[in-house]
C-alpha cells in the first residue's frame, strides 16, 4: 500500500487536493502505525519537491505519537439507555418479589392460596396494562388536540417516551 501511495504521489502532480483526499481514504484503510509512517514518507517527498536542495536543513526526529480517534457521545442516547436500564432492574426486581411471595404462601398457607394469589395477580397486571393503554391513547389524543404529532414532533415523542418510562 505504501508503494503503491508513493508511486501514486509521484506520477501526479501535488495538490492539496487530491493527495488530501487520498490520504482521508488511506486513513480509513490503514492501521495507525502504517498512517503514520506514510504521513511521515509523504511529508519529506512533499518536502524534497518543494524545497531548495541547495542547502538542505536536518529535521529533527521524535518519537510518532498516537492519538486515538475521538468518538462523540450521544447524550441522549446515554440516557435512554440508562432509563431502559433502570425500567429493567424494577421490572427484574418485581419479579422476584412475586416469587418470594408465592414462596413464602405456599410455605405458610398451602399450594391453593398461591395459585388464589397468582390469579389475582394476573387479573391486577392485566387491568393495570389496560389502563396504561387507555392512557396512552388519551394522550395521544390530548398531543392531536394541541396540533403536536405524536409520532413525527419532537415534542409529541418526547412525551410518548416520558409515558413510557414513568
Amino acid at each position: 500500500r505504501l508503494r503503491r501511495f508513493l508511486s501514486s504521489i509521484r506520477k501526479r502532480t501535488v495538490k492539496s487536493i487530491r493527495v488530501g483526499g487520498m490520504v482521508r481514504s488511506l486513513k480509513k484503510h490503514l492501521k495507525p502505525i502504517s498512517y503514520a509512517l506514510l504521513t511521515v514518507a509523504a511529508t519529506d517527498y512533499v518536502i524534497s519537491k518543494t524545497t531548495d536542495h541547495s542547502h538542505q536543513v536536518a529535521h529533527a526526529g521524535s518519537g510518532v505519537l498516537f492519538m486515538r480517534k475521538h468518538k462523540m457521545i450521544d447524550w441522549n442516547q446515554r440516557a435512554k439507555d440508562d432509563i431502559e436500564k433502570q425500567l429493567t432492574l424494577a421490572s427484574q426486581q418485581e419479579a422476584m418479589d412475586y416469587a418470594a411471595k408465592c414462596r413464602e404462601l405456599e410455605a405458610n398457607e398451602g399450594p391453593e392460596a398461591r395459585k388464589a394469589f397468582e390469579e389475582q395477580y394476573l387479573i391486577d397486571k392485566k387491568a393495570e396494562k389496560m389502563q396504561k393503554k387507555r392512557a396512552l391513547k388519551k394522550l395521544k389524543f390530548d398531543l392531536l388536540r394541541q396540533g403536536i404529532d405524536p409520532r413525527h414532533d419532537p415534542e409529541g415523542q418526547l412525551q410518548l417516551y416520558k409515558h413510557k418510562t414513568g
